[in-house]
């Protein structure tokens, strides 16, 4: 009788970065060790690459706004297998000048370009790019250009916005270099007839809160002519170092303005910024009567007064219309007095006296204002 020969099938699966590398059939009589040589010959030709990079960062130190800056990473495959490189994504102004387009075989090496400009104005700079590999152990490499930027001249604030009336306003900006260390204001260029600046000593807080090392405090002040209701203009400030007086860099300022009126206007001989009437020291006996003149504009209809409070309450105040037989114009005269026969006190500094008239104006219901004064009790010597 015919035996019939088993033969043994040996299935032999290699799976290398994710791939079957070899299948292997065999009889019977193959023995383990044939194997074993079988799978170390397959795995010697289906190597991986490896990736190796001299550094993934750069500093350029010191930069400059609108600076374009460029750096040269290198990459080197140290495995047993072709590396391949693709390209990923960026950040802003970054980009990838120069990238193989062919695998780089083993024990080579290739070089990647990234080139960027510097859209910061102040500050950290940093942009990167990405990578990605066929190296099963870095499948993505990050390169990434780092610097702090550095200004030849700057303004803070760089936007300026006026409110109230614009006429003889007055406003600061400082001027200042992170690059010189002594500093020269050229001139300022102004579309703004009769603007006037004088340089000032900044404050030393002011150069270590900007990283400066040359600074001047600019106080400008608008002429008191200024007639625009609204204005937008641009002030260009010039400034060069001592030792290079042709190399004169700017700063740009915007300006921007618009003069309300208030609802409410109050007036008097007697009243000080910050609405204070200042009626001085007095003598008892003497007295005082001052009037002020109170004006609603944009009304349509006539303003009531509704209610008065004083504080001290010995000073008398009265509200009536400033001509009886106008009374929807919204003028109004303000009558204060101090008796004579009030006995002596101080209400200067932040005691001060109050006036608060209640009205139905829709927007400004109050007008307040303050009354400084005090009363000797006999005169000084």
């Amino acid at each position: 009788m015919n035996k019939k020969r088993i033969v043994g099938v040996t299935l032999v699966l290699l799976v290398a970065t994710g791939m079957i590398c070899a299948v292997h059939l065999s009889s019977g009589g193959a023995t383990v060790e044939k194997e074993k040589e079988i799978v170390q010959s397959a795995a010697a030709t289906t190597g991986s690459p490896r990736v190796v990079v001299e550094t993934e960062e750069h500093d350029f130190g010191d930069l400059k706004h609108q600076e374009q800056v460029s750096h040269v990473f290198r990459v080197f495959n140290q495995g047993d297998a072709p590396l391949r490189l693709q390209r990923g994504p960026t950040t802003c102004k970054c980009t990838m000048s120069t990238l193989p387009e062919q695998d780089i075989l083993p024990g080579q090496g290739a070089e990647i370009a990234l080139t960027s400009k510097v859209i910061e104005r102040r500050g950290f700079f940093s942009h990167s790019a990405t990578i990605y590999t066929n190296d099963p152990r870095r499948p993505v490499l990050t390169f990434k250009i780092i610097g702090a930027i550095r200004e030849t001249l700057a303004a803070k604030p760089n936007e300026v916005t006026l409110a109230g009336t614009l006429a003889g306003k007055v406003f600061d900006v400082l001027v200042f270099s992170q690059i010189w260390d002594e500093m020269k204001i050229v001139s300022v260029e102004s579309q703004i007839d009769g603007l006037t600046w004088q340089e000032l000593p900044p404050e030393p807080k002011s150069l270590q809160e900007n990283s400066a090392t040359a600074a001047r405090r600019l106080r400008f002040v608008l002429p008191e002519t200024l007639s625009e209701a609204e204005i937008h203009q641009t002030l260009v400030v010039k400034a060069a170092h001592p030792v290079q007086p042709e190399a004169v860099a700017e700063a740009a300022v915007e300006l921007r303005g618009e003069s309300r009126r208030d609802e409410v206007g109050l007036f008097g001989d007697k009243l000080y910024t910050g609405r204070i009437m200042r009626l001085g020291t007095l003598v008892r006996g003497q007295g005082a009567r001052e009037t002020l003149v109170l004006k609603f504009r944009g009304q349509d209809r006539p303003v009531q007064i509704k209610e008065i409070c004083v504080k001290p309450d010995f000073v008398q105040v009265s509200v009536k219309p400033f001509q009886p037989d106008q009374p929807d114009n919204g003028l109004f005269r303000i009558e204060v007095v101090i008796p004579p026969e009030t006995p002596a006190c101080d209400f200067m500094g932040v005691r001060m006296g109050e006036v608060l008239i209640e009205t139905d104006h829709p927007t400004r219901p109050t007008v307040k204002f303050q009354i400084e004064f005090s009363i000797l009790s006999t005169p000084r010597a």
